[in-house]
């Protein structure tokens, strides 16, 4: 296992993009702020009840299909207070016969936080 806070710094700032886009079209009068781990709200700050907290997950494995090794990536999330769980949620999944570079994980978790998280927005 290993934290990567690269990625999450990345996925952050392109999930933030979208949050704001969700909350411009639904005339919104909230302002939320997507942060990685590291900029998160603190147990002890003012806030830290209202915050919703995701902890994404990839997982790496190769796998043998019609004759060929394959590079599958599956990307997804859970929330810890329960209001995303991993039975409920679909995750992004990529399968190639290359390696599966950080960028195209990046663009996975982004895609798995849009039609999760931020699809609640819009509605």
């Amino acid at each position: 296992m290993q934290t990567r806070n690269d990625l999450a710094e990345r996925v952050a700032s392109a999930v933030q993009g979208k949050v704001q886009e969700a909350e411009s079209a639904t005339q919104s009068k909230y302002t939320r702020k997507v942060w990685a781990a590291m900029d998160c709200i603190k147990a002890n700050q003012p806030g830290f009840d209202r915050q919703l907290t995701m902890q994404l997950t990839v997982k790496r494995q190769t796998t043998f299909v019609d004759g060929a090794n394959q590079n599958v990536v599956v990307a997804s999330g859970t929330s810890p207070d329960g209001l995303f769980q991993d039975r409920e949620v679909q995750p992004e999944i990529i399968i190639q016969s290359g390696a599966i570079a950080d960028d195209a994980v990046s663009d996975a978790l982004v895609k798995f936080m849009d039609r999760t998280v931020v699809a609640r927005l819009r509605h």
